[in-house]
């Protein structure tokens, strides 16, 4: 399985340690595993064998958490934003095919940092979400997904804008997580972007990625509200900062 995939013994161990921390804070938050990942996985692979590995391992990760989540999904959020991905999602698939490996990895960086800066300066308001407001971040999410492997964004900065307990956020997530990461693969393949090839590279990062995130799930209840937030924040930023240096 080695000798399949491109680059040395360095590269894999670089993405097996970026699934680790990855999965720590997805255990922990419940978000942010899938922009590691991508930040990182873009400076070691090809897009199109580096997008496909990080929404199979989030779909794996997201089947594991979901029993444990279920009774506190927000099925009301879920299904309306889970429509609107999966009619643009197709969209951004195809408008990865046409970015070079360069361009990905600078765009993917740009919108992880866009996001933190929106969630730092955004205060928790309490606000009432509307139909219109669930149905843009879904399809926004479905874009993002398709072009950088990144469903979560829209979403979770949707959901800071509610006055939601973290548990219920970070379920209503995994829950979202399970539907349109496995469309999104879905897509992936059909549209011929690589075939079934990330799974030579999605089996070798899956155990590192369960690992830190049952670590990550065991440390989410002995953490504050602003503790969960804040740390999140940071550890995802770091990685997008890094990531082109690698």
């Amino acid at each position: 399985m080695l000798e399949l995939l491109p680059g040395d013994g360095n590269h894999l161990l670089l993405a097996c340690a970026a699934t680790f921390s990855a999965g720590l804070i997805r255990g922990f938050a419940g978000f942010g595993s899938g922009m590691i990942m991508v930040a990182v996985l873009l400076s070691l692979y090809p897009p199109m064998l580096a997008m496909p590995t990080v929404l199979f391992t989030e779909l794996v990760l997201s089947l594991v958490m979901l029993p444990a989540a279920w009774s506190q999904l927000r099925w009301r959020l879920i299904l309306p934003m889970t429509i609107a991905a999966a009619l643009v999602a197709p969209v951004g698939v195809w408008f990865l095919g046409v970015l070079s490996q360069e361009l990905a990895r600078l765009l993917a960086s740009i919108m992880i940092l866009v996001f933190v800066m929106m969630a730092l300066l955004r205060k928790t308001t309490g606000e009432t979400i509307n139909r219109p407001m669930v149905l843009r971040a879904g399809a926004l999410s479905g874009f993002m997904g398709g072009v950088a492997g990144m469903t979560g964004p829209p979403v979770v900065a949707l959901l800071l804008r509610m006055r939601l307990p973290p548990r219920e956020v970070r379920a209503t997530l995994i829950g979202y997580f399970v539907i349109i990461d496995g469309f999104l693969l879905l897509n992936f393949s059909l549209q011929g972007a690589g075939g079934f090839d990330y799974l030579g590279l999605g089996l070798l990062v899956l155990l590192p990625l369960v690992a830190g995130s049952l670590l990550g799930a065991w440390l989410f209840p002995k953490a504050s509200p602003r503790t969960y937030r804040n740390l999140s924040l940071a550890t995802i930023s770091a990685a997008a900062v890094v990531s082109p240096s690698l």
